[in-house]
């Protein structure tokens, strides 16, 4: 009896082989199978609605870690370095781990959340989107960190929990909120300021150097008393808040308005409030230290700017009082510009 494994003729009646004691009683027989196949138009209908290729795919990839989740219920340490670096972005980790499927899931429902707070970027709805899309960034480092500690009771899981979200709200988020708010602040109007209108949207960047001719943004303070009438003086006029319009001039400058022209160390400036206006006929003033002389021509009433006493009174602006410059407006949508 030949073996089956090595070849080696055996004594007719044995049990095992000889030579590699191999099992000779194994029956070993050839069957010819014929499985059922599947026709030419089951084929081309799967190929083009690939349905349960799909459906096992994403078994296979939510079912695929067993193992390492049957091993970590030993292991409590922090993922590591590569893993733990890529969390700054939600999926990043998931991508890096070969977890697709849930890596698409956190990186497109970011997305989704992340896309309206840039639009509504300055308003109560943008806070709300961004806050959404906070909370899946959340989500998915969890998971991560989840996928790596220990099992754990329900107060670890909580602890855990807001410890990832202490974790990105400190390195990640308040970077780019602080970075973000000092180039794009956003400013809300809410009165009307010439040619602006309630409820639109400015950004300014309160790092810009400021020079002459740009447009900022500053908190006006001025109250205006008329001449005495009948022995007594009354106010007349009181304007607070934030209000938008263009330096003409610097600390320091020399300013003097000659026929209807502004001159700045005597020279003729191109510059003039924003929304237009005559300067004074005859007017000479040096502007204060730490002040910009800024003229509040789009504020409601405030009436004709070619008296003198409103360039000197109302137009010195502190340095304090100044956010910054003004360069973009972007809601509504429909009036987005450039501010010039």
């Amino acid at each position: 009896m030949q073996c089956v494994n090595c070849g080696f003729q055996n004594m007719p009646g044995s049990e095992t082989c000889g030579r590699c004691s191999t099992s000779l009683t194994i029956a070993t027989a050839v069957m010819d199978v014929h499985p059922p196949r599947a026709g030419k138009m089951k084929k081309r209908l799967r190929q083009a609605i690939p349905v349960q290729k799909a459906f096992f795919r994403t078994r296979d990839a939510l079912h695929g870690n067993e193992i390492v989740a049957t091993a970590r219920h030993a292991v409590d340490a922090m993922p590591p370095l590569p893993i733990f670096l890529r969390l700054i972005f939600p999926g990043w980790s998931h991508f890096y781990l070969k977890q697709k499927i849930r890596g698409h899931l956190f990186l497109w429902s970011f997305v989704m959340f992340l896309l309206p707070a840039i639009l509504m970027f300055g308003t109560w709805w943008g806070s709300f989107w961004l806050g959404m899309a906070f909370s899946v960034h959340s989500s998915a480092a969890l998971d991560i960190v989840m996928q790596t500690f220990a099992d754990a009771g329900t107060r670890d899981r909580i602890g855990r929990s807001v410890m990832v979200s202490l974790m990105l709200g400190v390195f990640v988020y308040l970077p780019i909120l602080w970075l973000i708010h000092g180039v794009a602040q956003p400013h809300m109007v809410v009165t009307p300021i010439a040619p602006f209108q309630q409820g639109d949207v400015i950004l300014v960047n309160q790092w810009a150097h400021l020079k002459r001719g740009d447009v900022v943004m500053y908190a006006l303070n001025y109250q205006r008393w008329p001449a005495n009438a009948f022995g007594h003086e009354r106010l007349i006029q009181n304007y607070t808040g934030d209000n938008v319009d263009r330096v003409l001039a610097l600390p320091g400058d020399k300013v003097e308005c000659r026929n209807g022209a502004l001159l700045v160390n005597g020279v003729p400036s191109p510059a003039l409030p924003l929304n237009g206006g005559k300067v004074p006929e005859k007017m000479k003033w040096v502007v204060p230290p730490d002040h910009y002389l800024i003229v509040p021509s789009g504020a409601p009433g405030m009436g004709s700017l070619n008296d003198p006493a409103l360039w000197a009174d109302a137009g010195s602006i502190d340095h304090d009082d100044i956010a910054g410059r003004a360069y973009l407006q972007t809601l509504p949508w429909s009036r987005l510009h450039f501010i010039h």
